[in-house]
This record gives structure tokens, C-alpha cells and sequence, in this order.
């Protein structure tokens, strides 16, 4: 399968889905509409980042001096004809507002969060959103 043939094919779920997110929305007034969700879970250097990566239609990494995640990273991709290039985003855990970032700054505002937990875990996610004409 050509690289154009699986890019338009990803961009076509991706309309359906919201247009159907959209739809839901319209129909039965429900706002939080959940978009599918997958969870990944591996070892070390196994390809997890890789995987999303591909997903995205972008190359990143996030920046932490500890080995490891210390509490999960929600990332949402967007369609986004015109967003060339990407735009990335990080909600504020404080206000929950999106905030524009340059992608550099999301990886290393990614890994501070992660680092600030020291050895210790948390279950409150960092939530990242990238809006791609690659996605």
C-alpha cells in the first residue's frame, strides 16, 4: 500500500469520526463526546513511541532524565488541513485550557511533569493535542 493511499485512507476514518462525534453531539446534546482510545503498555525500547509517531504523522520525543513514564500522557490527534505546520498544544492542569506550544517545548514540558514525581507515580494525566494535516 502506497504512503498516499494509507494517508488518505487515515484521513477518511478520521473525517467519519467526527462526523459522527459531531452528529452525536447534535442529536443528543452530549458535549464530552468519547473518541476511541487506546492504551499502550511495553517495555523499554519495544516501539511504543514509534507507534504513535506513526499515528500522529509526526516525529517527537519526549525529553525526561528519568527512565520511564511516571503517569500517563494523553495525546489527542486532529485532523487538520490547514495546519502546516502541526500545531501542538498542552492543557493547563490548573485551568484545563489548551495552550499553544512550540513542539520543542511540549517534549520538555511532557518530561518536567513526569520528573517533578520523583520515584513516585501519579494517575493524573498530561494531556498533549496535536493538530497535523498528518493525522
Amino acid at each position: 500500500m502506497s504512503e498516499a493511499t494509507r494517508v488518505g485512507s487515515k484521513s477518511e476514518l478520521l473525517n467519519v469520526l467526527g462526523d459522527v462525534k459531531a452528529r452525536v453531539q447534535e442529536k443528543l446534546g452530549i458535549v464530552d463526546f468519547p473518541m476511541p482510545q487506546f492504551i499502550l503498555i511495553g517495555k523499554q525500547s519495544v516501539g511504543k513511541s514509534r507507534l504513535i509517531e506513526t499515528l500522529a504523522g509526526e516525529t517527537f520525543n519526549f525529553i525526561s532524565g528519568t527512565l520511564g513514564s511516571r503517569r500517563p500522557t494523553v495525546l489527542e490527534f486532529r485532523h487538520v488541513e490547514s495546519a502546516d505546520p502541526s500545531r501542538w498544544y498542552v492543557r493547563n492542569p490548573q485551568t484545563n485550557a489548551w495552550q499553544l506550544h512550540p513542539v520543542a517545548a511540549v517534549m520538555q514540558i511532557v518530561g518536567q511533569r513526569h520528573e517533578e514525581l520523583g520515584e513516585s507515580v501519579s494517575a493524573s494525566p498530561i494531556y498533549v493535542r496535536i493538530e497535523s494535516a498528518g493525522c
